[in-house]
């Protein structure tokens, strides 16, 4: 049975689909990437954790760094919609959950659920860039 950490992952397919709809290849195998990985490091236990928590992070920084040039090339085009708006509040969301989860036990319930709402803030926020950059005229 999948652990509702790799239950929450699967929001990440969201994104994926849509960059792939669009015709982003680079948007769609970061999300994807993160997708898989985020999936792999929440099935894994000692001692491969550490490996996979590393691949985590380092999918998760490109995913970060994708989005930010999403975000960079919007404001370049001064495209600055509601839906890039709600991008940069689920962003900020997202971190905060982050960081609320650090503090708590690993493993805990509320750790849990707080990690499961930043996948979705995640994947949220990255529906709506993209729906922002496809809707932005050139």
């Amino acid at each position: 049975m999948l652990h509702a950490r790799q239950l929450s992952s699967m929001t990440f397919l969201l994104p994926t689909a849509l960059a792939a709809r669009g015709g982003r290849l680079i948007g769609t195998t970061v999300y994807a990437l993160n997708w898989a990985i985020s999936t792999a490091t929440h099935s894994v236990q000692d001692p491969d954790y550490l490996v996979f928590h590393a691949m985590d992070l380092t999918a998760i920084a490109v995913w970060g760094v994708y989005n930010t040039c999403l975000v960079a090339q919007l404001l370049r085009r001064k495209c600055v919609s509601p839906m890039l708006k709600s991008a940069l509040a689920l962003a900020v969301v997202a971190t905060l959950l982050h960081a609320s989860c650090q503090s708590l036990e690993y493993e805990s319930e509320m750790r849990t659920r707080l990690h499961m709402l930043m996948h979705t803030a995640g994947a949220l926020g990255s529906v709506a860039l993209l729906v922002a950059s496809n809707s932005c005229p050139c």
